[in-house]
């Protein structure tokens, strides 16, 4: 992070953030088919606690910030909304078209205009690839959450505490929910889901809210061994029948 903020506010200072420029991202592909560019175009507006009005230098730094925060969100849902997809390169950025401090929210407040094409990749899913996964819940008082988690029975996590952008959570969710097998029909569940994930049965629910999932120790040991292989957990593709 320190060394993006450096770049970010050597390209601020040199005021090369009205031009195109890019930072990339490096992401290991086993399997891809060659790059291709996807063009793009909105706006932001990103909101960052301050307590005090900025100085000269604080918002150098405040607006680095906003627009690093700005091309992450983008990026982040480009790759949620399409499938089988790698980012390849953050997405060019052009100058702040706004910024001020707000005093009575004690926030600034930056709107970021972001224009260019992303570079990526399609993967393509050998047979047989687990896409997602279901954790069956019924009937052990799982209630949906913010921020569920999925255990193994010696109490060791094996998902959650998720790290994840505020707009994914709210718009997104961290996992998704069901109360019935009809109910993992639904359009959303299904395009989390993918076309074939692992089905898992907890053993038990605990946890004060009632939103941890107890996995037994051969089952753990199934979800760690397939998501190391295919990730389905890092994608957040996930879902409670509860």
């Amino acid at each position: 992070m320190l060394v993006r903020n450096l770049i970010a506010f050597l390209l601020l200072t040199a005021g090369l953030m009205s031009q195109s420029s890019s930072l990339p991202i490096a992401i290991n592909i086993s399997q891809e088919t060659p790059p291709e560019a996807v063009k793009h175009s909105e706006a932001r507006v990103i909101q960052i606690p301050c307590s005090k009005k900025p100085t000269l230098d604080d918002e150098i730094n405040l607006r680095a910030q906003a627009l690093l925060r700005a091309c992450d969100q983008v990026c982040s849902v480009f790759q949620r909304k399409e499938k089988k997809v790698e980012m390849r390169d953050v997405l060019p950025l052009t100058s702040v078209q706004k910024a001020r401090w707000d005093a009575k929210t004690k926030r600034y407040i930056v709107e970021v205009k972001i224009q260019g094409s992303l570079k990526v990749a399609a993967i393509k899913l050998p047979e047989g690839a687990i896409t997602g996964l279901i954790v069956d819940c019924r009937g052990m008082g799982m209630r949906p959450c913010m921020s569920p988690r999925i255990l193994a029975a010696d109490g060791t996590e094996i998902w959650g505490n998720v790290q994840a952008d505020a707009d994914v959570v709210i718009g997104h969710g961290i996992a998704g929910w069901a109360k019935s097998e009809e109910g993992l029909s639904q359009a959303e569940l299904q395009k989390r889901l993918g076309n074939n994930p692992l089905r898992i049965a907890a053993i038990e629910v605990e946890g004060f809210s009632g939103c941890n999932a107890v996995l037994s120790d051969e089952d753990a040991e199934t979800v760690k061994r397939e998501n190391q292989r295919w990730k389905f957990l890092d994608k957040l593709a996930v879902v409670f029948l509860y």
